[in-house]
């Protein structure tokens, strides 16, 4: 059976250049908004600026996914686990803030950008992949599970006041 998404080809990923930091920044406060507007208060959009991208891509790399001419979505990959991942040492690369612009949702670029980010982390020489998401998200729970990750834990992370529970994500990567 043909699938909707069939027909669209997959989008050319690679790291971002200087001059397409306030891409980024756009893909990420659109995708922020969105998930406000759904009740999921995962990421405040003005976290998200040219200072922090710029950040970004100084301690790892930041990837974008094409179509045509237009950015389409962003991963960032980094040594940097912010600080949840202190009961679990190991050798790991950690993949952050995958986000992909609606008008695309449900093609396949949030799959493709994962994979990139893996190939990436695994051409490093590093046996494992990381991430995170808050633990209330169960689609992307769903989503993260279905392309081979495994939940590590549940911790608890925030300020007196102000917690909320984020789920750990490990997947095992063949090295090349």
């Amino acid at each position: 059976m043909i699938q909707p998404t069939d027909h669209i080809l997959p989008p050319a990923i690679r790291p971002i250049q200087p001059d397409e930091i306030d891409q980024v920044v756009a893909i990420l406060q659109e995708v922020s908004q969105w998930l406000i507007s759904r009740g999921i208060a995962q990421w405040n959009p003005a976290d998200f600026n040219h200072a922090t991208i710029t950040r970004w891509m100084s301690s790892g790399v930041v990837l974008a996914a094409w179509r045509e001419h237009s950015m389409v979505g962003t991963v960032t990959i980094d040594g940097q686990d912010d600080g949840l991942w202190t009961q679990t040492p190991s050798e790991a690369r950690y993949i952050h803030k995958l986000a992909v612009s609606r008008h695309v949702a449900g093609q396949g670029v949030s799959r493709a950008l994962l994979h990139a980010a893996e190939a990436h982390i695994a051409a490093q020489g590093f046996p494992s992949a990381r991430l995170d998401c808050w633990a209330g998200n169960t689609a992307l729970r769903r989503f993260y599970t279905d392309a081979g990750y495994t939940l590590r834990a549940i911790v608890t992370e925030g300020t007196p006041g102000e917690t909320w529970d984020c789920a750990l994500f490990e997947k095992a990567l063949s090295l090349s």
